[in-house]
């Protein structure tokens, strides 16, 4: 009996809440590969075999967990297609750090992407949920920097990071590429360091 309640004490004193976080963006922009890339690490580092199918697109979710410095994250990858982003809405109010996934070598398609960035962070239930943006597959030759993509997305009226007193919502670009993981685990640090706070 005793065991049991200093266990149960035990297990309630080192519980840690898991980190929620929304990875979302246009089909095609590499979601499902960044989730593949940080799961096959974790996966690499436990001694497992690490061989992943390749993904496809991700009609409803695929969902993740990971441990990352001890704690647990569950990363929700949403479909980007048009006739799948309505769903999004269904895990705003769980949602306590929002990845947005543009990629960064579809020019054409960063219009499209402003235009769901800017529905999402409309919603009140994600109001001051740190943003994290992906200018992912920028290893390609055609890809924009992200100061390219942050003028593109309007990300001037979002509070970034390096604003003094940034108002409601914390804020970064950063640049990745599943090709050698680049950026990858910075933005799991990140992630975790906006919700910290």
């Amino acid at each position: 009996m005793a065991y049991s309640l200093i266990s149960g004490f035990f297990q309630w004193l080192t519980y840690k809440e898991p980190l929620n976080i929304l990875l979302i963006g246009l089909d095609n922009a590499g979601k499902s590969s960044i989730l593949e890339v940080l799961e096959r690490d974790q996966t690499e580092a436990s001694g497992s075999p690490s061989a992943l199918p390749s993904p496809r697109p991700t009609v409803g979710l695929n969902l993740g967990s990971l441990t990352v410095k001890s704690r647990p994250l569950c990363i929700w990858d949403l479909g980007g297609a048009s006739g799948l982003r309505s769903i999004w809405a269904e895990y705003f109010a769980e949602t306590h750090v929002i990845v947005f996934v543009v990629d960064a070598a579809r020019r054409e398609r960063f219009a499209e992407a402003r235009a769901e960035l800017e529905r999402v962070l409309a919603s009140p239930q994600l109001e001051g949920a740190p943003l994290l943006v992906l200018a992912h597959k920028h290893d390609a030759p055609s890809a924009a920097d992200a100061g390219a993509i942050s003028a593109a997305l309007g990300l001037g009226a979002v509070a970034s990071d390096s604003d003094e007193g940034a108002q409601s919502r914390r804020f970064v670009i950063l640049e990745t590429s599943c090709t050698d993981a680049q950026g990858l685990f910075a933005a799991l640090d990140w992630a975790l360091g906006a919700r910290a706070r």
